[in-house]
């Protein structure tokens, strides 16, 4: 059934008027009286007695009218909520900002000085692994993702916005054994417990490929919140790790040694996305938004 041909009908139901239903509709009147005969035809019922002056709707015509405003009025709401849903999407941004990755610093202002700059848009921060992320910004699901930028990945579909380079320390507690020592080695590590992130984050990888390199196997324990490992570290149950963004940003307590790695690890840091989606204008302030952010930092 054409919904054209219903909203034909309900301006000939309210106007009672062919020639009146069509000016406002922008037909021509025999353009009108076919499509409502081609309704009639596949209803098998006549809905207008046309015989009567003004027009008046037969029994099944009434009958029909009852349906054809429900309908009406469904298409409607759908219409509208639609057209809401698609502003809403349009001024909001959809970034993965991995809790692995988060900067304690640059994530909260993204939703103060961000949002205070730029009310009009929404930003929707999200956590995923690595797979996850490359699999959502080929989709569009997402708009962009801030990473570290993984070195065993094709991202041949992706293209890649430099924010910052950022290396591994250690953290250890006060008075540990290793505390003197001017930097650390894998090796020193062999008896220690490891505070570190999920399996699939990328620094975990390279933290389980340094140890084997090493040829030890030290206990590891996943902690996704680095609140969560820095207490964890306090209390003398291991050792992490923290990027030195992370250092710089937020500075750590008094009880908390950091020493760097003899053989450094160092990450690039920077936004993904789709390789030939543009960026929207909403994007693009935020990318310059975190780079300013990051390059105050410095």
């Amino acid at each position: 059934m054409d919904l054209k041909k219903l909203r034909y009908l309900e301006a000939i139901y309210r106007l009672k008027n062919y020639t009146k239903a069509a000016e406002e509709l922008y037909i021509s009147q025999p353009s009108l009286s076919n499509a409502i005969h081609a309704l009639e035809k596949e209803l098998g019922v006549v809905l207008i007695n046309r015989a009567r002056q003004p027009l008046r709707f037969t029994a099944e015509g009434e009958r029909f009218m009852w349906h054809v405003y429900r309908i009406l009025e469904c298409v409607h709401e759908a219409e509208e909520d639609i057209a809401e849903m698609s502003a809403r999407r349009s001024r909001s941004l959809f970034l993965i900002w991995p809790s692995i990755t988060a900067n304690d610093y640059i994530l909260p202002k993204i939703y103060t000085d961000f949002h205070k700059q730029h009310p009009g848009y929404n930003v929707v921060v999200q956590d995923a692994t690595i797979q996850s992320t490359m699999t959502r910004l080929l989709s569009e699901e997402v708009d962009l993702a801030l990473v570290n930028l993984p070195d065993n990945q094709d991202l041949n579909a992706f293209s890649y916005i430099p924010v910052m380079e950022s290396s591994v320390w250690v953290m250890l507690p006060r008075n540990h054994p290793l505390q003197d020592q001017p930097s650390i080695s894998f090796q020193m590590l062999h008896d220690q417990t490891l505070l570190t992130f999920q399996r699939g984050s990328l620094i975990r990888k390279k933290i389980e490929e340094s140890c084997e390199k090493a040829n030890i196997t030290p206990k590891i324990i996943s902690v996704n919140q680095m609140d969560v490992a820095k207490k964890l570290v306090q209390q003398g149950y291991g050792i992490t790790f923290i990027t030195m963004d992370n250092i710089k940003a937020s500075p750590y307590e008094q009880d908390l040694i950091l020493r760097p790695l003899d053989q450094p690890i160092v990450f690039q840091k920077g936004f993904l996305l789709k390789r030939g989606r543009q960026p929207s204008p909403g994007a693009n302030k935020l990318i310059k938004f975190v780079q300013e952010t990051v390059e105050a930092l410095q």
